[in-house]
């Protein structure tokens, strides 16, 4: 990931600065102003001197992915591999990192100071130290606060972070939590002015629901992107009359870049002479975390819609946890809704990829989440061979689900997530659930022993025969004329959890009719059948069972699948 300034002339002229070779502030003849005026002299000439000598980039050959002032910004992951920090910047940061306590010793309640210190300690690799300042930090308590916040998020302590950056919130002035509290630079054109127009008060609310849609991982207990984009408010104020590697000082296109973005954490330079340009790299890879169509899904909307696009290469969120250097969008999968009173069981079952970036060490975790503020229901599952199982139970409203393969060892994690709506199972006397499609030749009668055998797609190859479970709830008494359709689909496949039942649509090419006789004075019913698909050809289709109740009522289930060629040898 790099950004660098278009047209960028380097500064010639040399700031003045004290101490870095060794000496000492005589606190009887320098007064705060003169301390406080003397460490900015200080980062001046460091930034000047890494500018100086910033190692050759290799450019983005034209490439300009998005534009904001004077920046280019464009995102190349892993790809090009970037030279490590020279030996004398590393010394030269050590260096103007002594001055700087030397200042704060004289000057201890310095807001700009203590918030350099804890910067370049970071930028150094040592969290630990920038935590230990930000703890002895004595100036204003929201300011210390949040320089704790950003010391513990920058050591990967997220929960610790959390709990500072809101104790530093509280602290805040109104008008201070107003500005605190603005994303509207992570939304696109058309969210940002619907958010604009709110007011600060509903803007929180917003902004609560837009980071738990763009959480990583919400099998963890604490939300990692909520505490990045306060780091990134950190950031941005530590840059604020201060002197960066660009040579340009600090505005709103900066401050909207580290936003989206995050902060630079390496810099490199293209072209010589009068024609330097430096070329900003922040933390990689980095993944579009905030989902498309976000804003209203699950209020009551018939289409729940958030889809989510780890690759966007314009995006304007995007984030690099340091818990995890592969993500990657699990595109088969299946799930299934199964009614428990006011409660509803996810069934879902999923692909493990494959070596080397989920090994044996792999495991399997579902998370449904109700709302921002609700701590979600974990489930763990079992890995069988190449394939993800388990049941979660959720309550009985929208829920966000969160179906994942994580590999901590190989820092990697495969995700498929999606909204859920209960609601959409039928209603009245007569209901089912969701069709799972399972292994050939298995009957199951329980969704326990179901989901055991449940496949991990709903794409099979031509000559398939699957088996297929769905669950009957309160039929009442008296036969029940079933059937099964399968009929070819005239709409691309793309099943939500969340959407309307699809009629049956399109040719017929399977049908089955049966008539069960069995008591169905069981409140819930297990049922399998075997389906022989090796007549479908290529192509979508829709598999729907139906139910006719003695008493007249009508219900069904569908599921969407596609028929794929057989893999060339």
């Amino acid at each position: 990931m790099a950004y660098r300034i278009r047209n960028l002339y380097p500064a010639i002229a040399m700031a003045t600065f004290f101490a870095l070779g060794g000496g000492t502030l005589d606190a009887q003849t320098l007064d705060s102003s003169d301390v406080h005026g003397e460490a900015r002299q200080a980062q001046s000439s460091f930034e000047l001197r890494r500018r100086m000598k910033l190692p050759v980039g290799q450019g983005n050959n034209g490439r300009c992915d998005v534009h904001i002032g004077n920046f280019c910004y464009w995102y190349d992951g892993d790809k090009v591999p970037l030279p490590g920090e020279p030996e004398e910047v590393v010394t030269l940061r050590r260096d103007f990192l002594d001055a700087l306590a030397r200042g704060a010793d004289r000057l201890p309640g310095d807001e700009w100071i203590a918030g350099q210190r804890v910067r370049y300690y970071v930028e150094a690799g040592e969290a630990d130290s920038a935590t230990t300042v930000a703890e002895a930090c004595v100036a204003r308590t929201w300011w210390c606060e949040a320089l704790r916040g950003y010391a513990h998020h920058a050591a990967g302590r997220f929960a610790a972070a959390t709990t500072f950056f809101h104790r530093a919130y509280l602290r805040m002035s109104p008008a201070m939590k107003c500005v605190w509290e603005d994303l509207s630079p992570l939304l696109d054109e058309g969210d940002a002015g619907r958010y604009l127009s709110l007011d600060c008060k509903a803007r929180r609310e917003t902004n609560m629901r837009f980071l738990w849609f763009s959480d990583p991982f919400l099998g963890d207990t604490v939300n990692d992107i909520l505490t990045e984009v306060h780091a990134r408010q950190v950031m941005g104020r530590f840059q604020e009359n201060s002197a960066n590697a660009y040579g340009l000082g600090f505005a709103q296109d900066q401050a909207e870049m580290i936003m989206r973005y995050g902060w630079s954490v390496q810099w490199t330079r293209t072209g010589s002479g009068n024609r330097i340009q430096v070329q900003g790299h922040e933390n990689r890879p980095a993944f579009t975390l905030a989902p498309d169509d976000w804003w209203d899904a699950g209020l009551g909307r018939v289409s729940l819609g958030p889809t989510w696009d780890l690759t966007n290469r314009r995006p304007h969120l995007r984030y690099a946890p340091a818990w995890v250097h592969r993500m990657v969008t699990l595109e088969d999968s299946q799930a299934g809704l199964f009614r428990r009173g006011d409660s509803t069981l996810v069934a879902a079952a999923y692909p493990v990829p494959d070596p080397p970036d989920f090994g044996p060490r792999s495991f399997a975790v579902m998370a449904l989440s109700r709302d921002p503020e609700t701590a979600p229901i974990v489930a763990t599952g079992q890995i069988q061979g190449s394939t993800a199982r388990m049941i979660g139970a959720a309550p009985w409203r929208p829920v966000l689900v969160d179906a994942a393969v994580r590999d901590t060892l190989a820092e990697s994690l495969a995700r498929s997530r999606f909204m859920v709506d209960p609601a959409r199972l039928s209603t009245g006397s007569g209901r089912m659930s969701d069709i799972l499609f399972l292994e050939a030749d298995t009957l199951p009668v329980t969704l326990r022993d179901a989901i055991g055998v449940a496949l991990s797609s709903t794409r099979v190859v031509e000559g398939t025969t699957i088996g297929i479970f769905w669950e009957a709830y309160d039929f009442g008494t008296g036969p029940v004329a079933l059937s099964l359709l399968v009929v070819e689909a005239e709409r691309p496949v793309n099943e939500h959890l969340g959407a309307l039942r699809p009629m049956p649509v399109g040719k017929t090419p399977i049908r089955i009719a049966w008539t069960d006789d069995r008591p169905s004075w069981f409140p819930v019913q297990g049922n399998s059948l075997g389906v022989d698909l090796s007549r479908l050809t290529k192509g979508r289709y829709q598999l729907v069972v139906e139910a006719k109740l003695a008493d007249g009522v009508v219900t069904r289930a569908v599921r969407q699948f596609e028929i794929l060629e057989p893999p060339k040898e």
